[in-house]
């Protein structure tokens, strides 16, 4: 079968009603790659009217509804929907279908399809990085967990219960509680991580204003069976630590931890994790996924999960290449540090095309970008 034989429709996301994706669920009950609440189709529906240049696309063979696929558009770019939020994407389909996503979005007019965290087929031949996504299986409960980890990492655990001693030694006893997220509880967080982009200097991806409408769209649409959940650490009346997680039926997500800078030396991100851990494990909740990348954190509490690709196919000249280019215009100094961390460059550039929707906004972030290196 050939992707001839599909007729691809477009949908502003804004314009798609609950009957039109009717069949979203069902596609992803049969397929056991798309469990991630990013895939679902209230994630989906949670997030479509606050991303700007917000599409879906509906794969039809003949008459019948084959696969959906939602994306946004930055000029002419494409990004799967809700990047760079949004650890994975895919084909929300039952079954692995014979199309590449790059010709029809080319066809559609876009000239350039950036990709991270993709699962399964729909991205061609292009070059791309592999990575494993990271999964804590607690299944078998919270004991059995700890356990197998623990066998596996013995020196991580050993620091990790040392630092937890200390904690509540030296400060006192945390205490942990988790429910459903508030609008007041992503501004805890958010207000952390910005912090914490200040201080590394790095681009601030809340400074757009829509992803934080995203993140109070999705709690506002929040329970304990979908959506955002707000967990967090304290002693007394001072917050320690605190983490935004996605949780879809049984599967949960980590997605954005944080924690006071002042307690650092006893690593509370860690205790909250496992704390969260330990509470889904007894909610029957079976898989706590970290995403992709390879903090060593991530290998000493998860066994690695999915491969995922990370990418771009583009008709045109590289925008890295251009702005390597543009650097040695004004700098050759500028220009060798961006040669040499190209793919660094890489993903902070598509960070900032994905939050600014507008060319001003691109350009503004990515001379601020260039600005940060020459002072290195």
């Amino acid at each position: 079968m050939t992707q001839d034989k599909y007729k691809i429709d477009f949908f502003a996301a804004n314009e798609v009603s609950w009957g039109l994706i009717a069949d979203w669920e069902l596609f992803r009950s049969a397929n056991p790659k798309l469990r991630s609440p990013y895939f679902g189709d209230k994630f989906f529906m949670s997030i479509k009217d606050v991303v700007p240049g917000a599409y879906l696309a509906v794969i039809r063979e003949q008459d019948k509804i084959m696969g959906y696929f939602p994306f946004q558009v930055r000029g002419n770019v494409v990004q799967s929907l809700g990047t760079p939020l949004t650890d994975y994407q895919a084909i929300i389909c039952a079954q692995e279908l014979d199309i590449d996503m790059i010709s029809v979005l080319q066809k559609h007019g876009e000239a350039r399809f950036e990709f991270n965290g993709w699962i399964g087929k729909g991205v061609g031949n292009t070059n791309h990085l592999v990575a494993h996504a990271y999964h804590a299986d607690i299944r078998d409960g919270f004991d059995s967990y700890f356990a197998a980890r623990k066998s596996q990492n013995p020196s991580f655990f050993k620091s990790f219960q040392r630092r937890a001693r200390a904690l509540a030694k030296d400060v006192g006893e945390a205490h942990c509680q988790i429910g459903v997220a508030t609008r007041n509880d992503v501004d805890k967080v958010v207000a952390l991580k910005r912090t914490q982009y200040k201080q590394k200097g790095t681009y601030d991806v809340f400074d757009c204003g829509w992803t934080l409408q995203l993140l109070y769209s999705i709690a506002e649409n929040s329970n304990q069976e979908f959506g955002l959940q707000f967990a967090y650490l304290k002693i007394k009346d001072q917050l320690i630590a605190c983490e935004l997680f996605l949780i879809d039926g049984d599967y949960a997500h980590s997605w954005f931890p944080a924690y006071e800078a002042d307690f650092a030396k006893y690593s509370p991100g860690h205790i909250l994790t496992m704390k969260i851990i330990e509470k889904l494990a007894s909610i029957g909740v079976t898989t706590l996924d970290f995403g992709i990348g390879h903090e060593k954190y991530k290998e000493s509490l998860a066994t690695q999960g999915d491969l995922c690709l990370e990418g771009a196919y583009s008709s045109h000249a590289p925008m890295a290449k251009a702005i390597i280019e543009l650097a040695a215009s004004i700098s050759p100094k500028l220009a060798a540090i961006m040669s040499r961390y190209r793919n660094s460059i890489y993903r902070r550039r598509r960070i900032i095309t994905a939050c600014e929707p507008t060319g001003l906004g691109r350009l503004s972030a990515t001379l601020k970008m260039l600005n940060r290196l020459a002072r290195r």
